[in-house]
């Protein structure tokens, strides 16, 4: 037990020390675009999908969060339903980075559904990236995090 939290504790390390190399390492856009007019997204389609993914892959996990909650309580799901919702909710993953690398921010080219810095410069309420999804499943304009330009959804 003492040898897997001191792996632990060292992976923790490792991965702190990465997360401060890439937010020093990372160069926001020059220009500000958060005051110039909102645009209509390019791939609205493509990014309506990749936030829907998004909202299922949330949901599937807030359920598998209350269902180990419940497992305390010893009222939880039905084993084959919470196996088969973990299941699909880690297969939702990989699609999303997949759909999601495919999107950029046509004024500053970075990726509007991926977050290379811990404190994207226009990130707003939520994270960057899950607030511009959530926005865009429910239609509403968003705003890339890095360049600040306002985007809408017109399909």
């Amino acid at each position: 037990m003492g040898e897997g939290f001191i792996v632990l504790v060292v992976l923790a390390a490792i991965t702190a020390f990465g997360v401060a190399s890439n937010d020093a390492q990372f160069q926001h856009p020059k220009e500000d675009r958060s005051r110039f007019p909102p645009k209509r997204y390019p791939n609205a389609e493509r990014l309506k999908l990749t936030a829907y993914v998004v909202v299922a892959a949330s949901v599937g996990a807030l359920v598998e969060l209350v269902n180990f909650g419940l497992i305390f309580v010893e009222a939880s799901l039905p084993a084959m339903f919470s196996f088969t919702l973990l299941i699909v909710t880690v297969a939702l993953v990989p699609i999303y980075v997949l759909l999601a690398s495919t999107l950029r921010c046509p004024c500053c080219s970075q990726h509007i559904l991926l977050q290379h810095t811990t404190h994207p410069k226009h990130a707003k309420n939520l994270n960057g990236w899950l607030s511009t999804a959530y926005r865009a499943a429910l239609r509403q304009p968003f705003q890339c995090m890095y360049c600040g330009q306002k985007y809408v959804l017109k399909i």
